[in-house]
């Protein structure tokens, strides 16, 4: 914790312990009576370009919306019970409840308490759902999502109260809520909302927003979570100026937003907290602000766009032939604006939004259609689609993606998270992913989940679980806590040279405790990618190198020093341990947390082969390993 946040700190428990007797929550269960008689704020969606929406777009949503109403919800890959949709304390998993009724804050959900992960409940309480129910009500006048949509809405407001139960313990929630609630009242129309409801509203938004005002995320906590919270305050400030703190609400969102832009995306467009998929989070908030500043004629710090561009441009160049882009870092599959709730791929569909926002033909993959995302920002069309994909070298946020014939891999040499705590980084300095065409082939293992995990959360972001070498079975930075890093590695670009046969040359000090540096030299070509690993040190050390394949591949012995990779329809590959004295060996299960297993989705597990070369070696040590793609490639 640095210094200055320490009587921030201090400030927040006096607010607490002040706010336990009431007073504060008093000022914010109602808002004024002039407000409360006019109909609800919304968000500014483009209706015209909404109605422009493909038949396949109306379908899902549909669909989707008819399996919420016959109770079949799936939320981050977990199944609600039937009749359980506005059970706002329940933990699906367990089937146990949360204490709901205390103060937001005395409720314990940190390192293990309470019934299950929390991400279960809150998500819930995102209501993003009832995005769904009003985009079918609005595409396809569904009479029964409407007021399915409602009366779920009525229904949180009405069982929790301000402030209470764990729908009100952390800002990140709010603003989600927030931006659902105006969506909704946008797609389903101000003006016909029954006037109960319509007050209703009033006050949760009020109730919102004096929340976030009073706590937000800053310091340690300023990752995401602060952008999301700004973005909250900026759109209740902006909607709904009849509130009486609207004005302070408004500039302290834009003030975080504005400020949290420049330091959450790098210049060269990689997100600081080394996660593409929160990279995307972050994009999806500047753009909702970006989207009510425009129709609220207000002008914006001319670095969100120039963030945007950088981290489209980043985003759209780490993507494959098929769309699908290396994961790295967490990933809560969460979002802003819900197109559906099944799997979204957010950095594809984020790049491509501000392709057609921007009219800039090279962040829009081939394969990314206007989707209603970017029709709900303001999208009708799409550039006539130039996307190049290249080799580059970002070397800000400290990635390099190299492409030859079919091969694209991508190489890591940045730091390990950002800001104090670097949260949502992993032990993963000089790891490698490779995709062939468009089919991952070296992998992330992913988060899983982020609490009542079994201890997968700190195998998922240790150094064991990424293609990179551990030394002394240590992570290569020290873990503090689930959401926290002490000493961490720093990763260093020596040479790069991305012409004819890309090769990029990095190393890290991740082990210097240990006398050790770690020296990674990768390349490519059209149908080979060569890692080579120098271990400078010296004495006895276990070292291990882990190649983690995709599911979907079987990994098996051909011959001395050779392994087969093999897809269904034969081999795909050949892994030539050209030069190594280390053992090597496959482990695929999901018993416990260790190699073997991804997670390709937040709360989803699935065994997968890895490749390990360990054993106890005399230092220097050189490892050379080939990755040879077949002549039938992965098809």
């Amino acid at each position: 914790m640095p210094l200055p946040e320490i009587p921030h700190r201090v400030l927040e428990a006096v607010k607490r312990s002040s706010d336990r007797r009431g007073k504060f929550a008093a000022q914010y269960v109602h808002a004024s009576d002039r407000s409360r008689r006019l109909s609800p704020p919304s968000f500014p969606l483009d209706l015209d370009a909404l109605h422009g929406a493909g038949e396949g777009d109306r379908a899902r949503i549909a669909s989707q919306a008819r399996d919420i109403l016959e109770g079949k919800l799936v939320l981050l890959g977990q199944r609600w019970p039937v009749g359980a949709r506005t059970d706002w304390a329940l933990d699906p998993v367990s089937g146990s409840h949360w204490d709901w009724d205390r103060l937001c804050f005395d409720i314990d959900r940190r390192l293990g308490g309470g019934p299950g992960d929390v991400k279960f409940t809150w998500e819930l309480s995102r209501l993003q759902h009832l995005q769904v129910l009003a985009l079918d009500a609005f595409l396809s006048s569904s009479e029964a999502a409407r007021i399915a949509c409602l009366d779920d809405l009525s229904a949180w407001i009405a069982g929790n109260p301000p402030f209470r139960g764990l729908g009100y313990a952390c800002g990140i929630e709010l603003s989600s809520r927030i931006l659902s609630v105006l969506v909704v009242v946008a797609l389903l129309g101000p003006g016909s909302l029954p006037s109960e409801i319509s007050s209703a509203i009033w006050d949760l938004l009020n109730a919102h927003g004096g929340w976030l005002a009073r706590y937000p995320s800053l310091y340690s906590s300023a990752n995401n979570h602060l952008v999301a919270e700004a973005g909250g305050l900026f759109a209740i400030g902006s909607l709904a100026p009849e509130l009486p703190q609207a004005g302070t609400w408004r500039k302290m969102g834009r003030e975080y937003l504005e400020r949290e832009a420049a330091r959450q995306i790098t210049s060269d467009g990689v997100g600081a907290e080394q996660s593409p998929s929160y990279q995307a989070y972050v994009m999806e908030w500047l753009l909702v602000a970006r989207r009510i500043a425009i129709a609220t004629g207000q002008r914006l710090d001319p670095v969100i766009d120039q963030r945007l561009v950088a981290g489209a441009a980043f985003l759209a160049g780490i993507l494959d032939d098929c769309g699908n882009h290396p994961r790295f870092g967490d990933d809560d599959d969460g979002t802003v604006l819900r197109q559906d709730l099944g799997h979204d791929q957010l950095a594809f569909a984020i790049a491509g939004a501000i392709g057609a926002l921007f009219g800039n033909s090279s962040f829009c993959h081939p394969k990314y259609r206007l989707d209603l995302r970017a029709r709900m920002l303001g999208a009708s069309s799409l550039p006539a689609k130039d996307w190049r994909p290249m080799s580059k070298t970002f070397a800000q946020g400290g990635y390099t993606v190299m492409r030859s014939g079919q091969l694209m891999a991508l190489f890591d040499h940045g730091p390990l998270g950002y800001s104090y705590t670097a949260g949502h980084g992993h032990a993963d300095a000089l790891a490698v992913w490779l995709h062939v065409g468009g089919t991952p082939l070296l992998v992330d293992a992913g988060t899983f989940r982020y609490n009542h995990d079994a201890g997968w959360r700190e195998h998922m972001r240790g150094t064991a679980a990424h293609n990179t070498i551990m030394i002394d079975g240590l992570d290569q930075s020290e873990q503090t806590g689930p959401f926290n890093w002490g000493r961490r590695a720093r990763g260093q670009l020596v040479s790069a040279e991305l012409e004819a046969t890309p090769t990029v040359t990095a190393a890290h000090d991740g082990y210097a405790r240990l006398g050790i540096t770690h020296e990674r030299t990768v390349s490519l070509d059209e149908n080979r990618f060569l890692i080579m690993d120098r271990v400078l040190g010296s004495g006895r050390h276990h070292v291990r190198l882990t190649l983690q394949f995709a599911p979907g591949f079987v990994v098996e012995t051909a011959g001395e020093q050779r392994w087969r990779v093999v897809a269904e329809g034969g081999p795909a590959a050949f892994v030539d341990l050209a030069c190594s004295p280390l053992a090597a060996r496959v482990v695929q299960q999901t018993l416990v947390p260790g190699p073997g297993a991804i997670s390709p989705h937040y709360n989803e597990l699935i065994p997968a082969p890895s490749l390990l070369l360990e054993g106890n070696v005399s230092l220097p040590l050189k490892v050379i390993n080939i990755i040879r793609i077949a002549a039938e490639g992965l098809h």
